[in-house]
């Protein structure tokens, strides 16, 4: 009989051990579970970080051919507004904005030899 009580004793200890073990391993495993969103995150946000590193250079150069054409795109609106100008003026009395193209050409060649 005695015996008996201290197999049952035995056993309540060893249940309760192993339901406190149980209760490890469901924490554990929610550990694991959220250790694994987390790296899934991690992994989305390098997979944009990698987008964006990539996508730098090119808008590096959409720009610098930018920078090469607003210099064109101001010659070409002055001589516009030259001949528009002109347009309205008198046959002896025209519009001829000497100086301002003269400046806009030497702009223009002082960013090319920039860009250059």
């Amino acid at each position: 009989m005695k015996q008996i009580e201290i197999c049952q004793e035995e056993n309540k200890i060893l249940d309760r051990m192993h339901w406190q073990k149980v209760a490890e391993v469901e924490k554990l495993t929610q550990t694991v579970r959220e250790l694994e969103e987390a790296v899934l995150s991690g992994g989305a946000a390098a997979n944009v970080v990698r987008e964006y590193q990539q996508k730098v250079p090119e808008m590096n150069d959409e720009n610098k051919t930018l920078d090469q054409e607003l210099p064109r795109a101001r010659v070409s609106a002055n001589r516009v507004a030259v001949v528009v100008a002109n347009e309205w003026k008198d046959g002896n009395d025209k519009v001829m904005l000497v100086k301002q193209w003269l400046e806009d050409r030497r702009l223009l060649q002082i960013e090319l030899w920039d860009s250059i």
